[in-house]
């Protein structure tokens, strides 16, 4: 099974008579299969440190293949109230600037020239995937008058009912498509059934402009908007129905821009929102050429620095903070203990709670879809979570720090439903889909056991989520 990093613990093996050292070519075949296809652009190999063989022999392993040696080594905050919890200031710094890290340092303003190039090619091409033959798609999102229509859509979504016929512009002409169900909020999530049996789920404030409710069906009994065959009944139901306009238009197209009325405006938008932020990266990835890498010791001091603005150390100690942060081993450690200090977790229950560890330990391949988030209180703490990640990243990039990756909602659902009971049938399709669940399951269990032993008022919730999670294949996944 691919893995985002291989880790060998020992660079010798045995022959069936002695212990011999790995040659480059057993090397490349054990560490082959580290980087995940379709989510890693690289995998990472480690090596772990044996006094009986000197680091450049290892290296000298390494780099015979035919991939460089590089090293990916970081401070991280964990890294970094640890070490404020066991060595001196000045023993810390030693020990950063003898990394092999260090010496890597230099090579990066090469890597950071190829991926500011790379960005701006991204800008370009997205901003080309976001022209409308309507009209200037750039220009009708910056009027400002995006605002006042996807309120509109909104209070539109808000005065629907299930059953509800939505007519609205399509590819070929007008489509209709029945409302099967509404969240909640200022602007709920529609899951809509069409003509055609398709399932479509999608904000209010993306619905067209030009949206209209034309009338009425009676939705089949029991509610199984994932089965076939609840669509097709859906689908015979809005095409037996007559068109009748119960709800005029939010806004009719009269009077509106011509992009707005655009049936892929969403789609337009979405390239637009993409190409804005490769163009933010690419202003970020120019700052950090003309300030240049730094090195460890100057990262690790701008992490302190954030440290104690948000109040995990103290100079150089650690508050109680800091050292329930020491227990947090994840790559958005900091942002999942600043969930827990803020309250965020207090409220859910074990299912709401192992589904919500998902955002932290997730990282969805190019053609994932992510599922409609379950419960009333899952979408906000999503929701107020995604905005702590927000302000991370920019009290990071105020400090000249590379960003924490943001949390990612699309495997939120599926772990609350498998620890609220269901099966891998209702979860899934296809074996490949279920083969990466038992991953992303077994990641979750270990980030719970580690909020658990870290935040004793968590511990209940989150030894009952341990136990839910912790079941049939992804149990037996653990005893391999």
């Amino acid at each position: 099974m691919p893995a985002k990093t291989v880790v060998l613990e020992r660079l010798s093996k045995f022959t069936g008579e002695t212990h011999e050292l790995l040659q480059p070519g057993d090397y490349t075949q054990l560490t082959g299969r580290a980087g995940r296809r379709g989510i890693d652009t690289s995998g990472t190999a480690v090596v772990l440190h044996q006094r009986d063989v000197p680091f450049d022999k290892v290296a000298a392993i390494a780099a015979q293949g035919s991939h460089p040696l590089v090293s990916s080594f970081a401070p991280t905050y964990n890294m970094a109230v640890n070490l404020v919890a066991n060595y001196p200031q000045h023993r810390a710094e030693e020990l950063l600037m003898a990394s092999f890290a260090q010496h890597r340092l230099d090579s990066r303003r090469a890597q950071l020239a190829d991926r500011l190039a790379e960005r701006m090619r991204d800008a370009a091409e997205f901003r080309a995937k976001a022209a409308c033959d309507r009209g200037d798609v750039a220009a009708y999102a910056a009027s400002g008058a995006i605002t006042d229509v996807r309120q509109r859509m909104r209070d539109l979504a808000q005065a629907s009912l299930p059953g509800d016929v939505f007519e609205m512009p399509g590819p070929g002409g007008p489509q209709r498509w029945a409302l099967v169900a509404r969240g909640y909020g200022p602007n709920p999530r529609l899951m809509l059934v069409g003509e055609s049996g398709d399932l479509w789920r999608l904000p209010a404030e993306d619905l067209s402009p030009a949206s209209a409710v034309v009338g009425t069906v009676e939705l089949p009994d029991p509610f199984r908007p994932r089965d076939r065959s609840y669509r097709r009944a859906v689908a015979k139901a809005i095409g037996a129905a007559p068109r009748e306009v119960r709800r005029p238009e939010a806004q009719t197209a009269r009077g509106l821009d011509p992009v707005a009325t655009c049936p892929d405006l969403a789609e337009h938008l979405g390239w637009l929102d993409r190409a804005a932020k490769a163009e933010r990266d690419a202003a970020r990835l120019e700052r950090r050429l003309d300030e240049g890498t730094g090195d460890l010791v100057a990262r690790f001091r701008s992490i302190l620095g954030l440290l104690e603005a948000w109040g995990y150390t103290d100079g150089w100690s650690l508050t109680a903070k800091g050292r329930r942060l020491r227990f947090i081993y994840n790559e958005l450690d900091l942002l999942v203990a600043e969930t827990a200090e803020r309250g965020m977790l207090a409220a859910l229950d074990a299912a709401e709670l192992a589904g919500i560890m998902t955002l932290f330990v997730y990282e969805p391949r190019r053609d994932d879809v992510a599922g409609e988030l379950p419960g009333e209180q899952i979408p906000d703490a999503v929701e107020r979570i995604l905005t702590l990640g927000d302000e991370l990243a920019m009290a990071e990039d105020s400090r000249r720090l590379d960003p924490t990756r943001p949390p990612n909602d699309g495997y939120v659902w599926r772990i609350h439903d498998w620890a609220a009971g269901a099966s891998l049938d209702d979860l899934f399709d296809d074996e490949a889909a279920a083969g990466d669940f038992v991953r992303i399951a077994r990641q979750t269990l270990d980030l719970l056991r580690q909020v658990r032993d870290a935040y004793p008022d968590l511990r209940e919730v989150a030894t009952d989520a341990l136990d839910r999670v912790d079941r049939g294949v992804v149990a037996a996944e653990g005893r391999w």
